[in-house]
């Protein structure tokens, strides 16, 4: 498949260099300042590549690509983008695709780590938070909204409604049943993860 690929880029728009590592085939791409006109004439290249692998080897193949790059010494890191959007589209269960790369945010991230994993993270940085009873959400509440509003105690009252001193009582409890201080950067950080992971898994 990969000879055949060499014998179509005949065609290809742009001038190409071909190797392979493995199963992997890298193609890089002298690239046009625009990077939409490339991007779309690339697509339809390897679409019209991906039916005739279908069609004479019966056979499908994917691809990722990369963003553009203007230094010779970015190939390294552009050869890695392409895999990765490779490894996303192989997530996401196709078994054939031409995926642009793109950076993850903190849930994409999230789902690449098993679920077990995930759940032992969340056990641990919420301690006794994460055993409370569902029918009582007001303390995990109180903390998310309080991180989601920058730790601001007045602002987390007025969205949900209660009087900051009540919100100031169950921050206080939450650090009771943590063992450790809010006002603490790395502690917040892992509570914010925490609390992602419990929406990403439904907990």
């Amino acid at each position: 498949m990969f000879e055949r690929l060499e014998e179509e880029l005949v065609e290809f728009p742009f001038p190409p260099h071909l190797f392979t590592k493995g199963n992997v085939c890298f193609l890089l791409a002298e690239a046009t300042d625009s990077w939409a006109e490339m991007n779309a004439a690339v697509g339809g290249f390897l679409k019209t590549f991906q039916r005739h692998a279908s069609e004479h080897f019966q056979r499908t193949i994917s691809f990722g690509i990369s963003n553009l790059s203007h230094q010779l010494s970015d190939v390294p890191h552009i050869c890695k983008e392409a895999v990765d959007a490779l490894h996303s589209g192989h997530l996401s269960g196709s078994t054939e695709f031409i995926q642009t790369y793109h950076m993850k945010d903190v849930s994409e991230l999230l789902r690449m780590i098993p679920a077990d994993d995930l759940k032992t993270f969340y056990t641990h940085a919420l301690h006794q938070l994460a055993s409370l009873p569902k029918d009582d959400p007001g303390l995990l509440q109180t903390l998310s909204v309080y991180l989601e509003t920058h730790c601001q105690i007045s602002e987390t009252a007025k969205r949900l409604y209660v009087h900051r001193n009540t919100v100031i009582y169950r921050l206080e409890k939450c650090e009771e049943l943590l063992g450790k201080s809010l006002k603490d950067a790395d502690t917040t950080l892992r509570l914010r993860l925490a609390l992602r992971i419990q929406m990403l898994l439904g907990l």
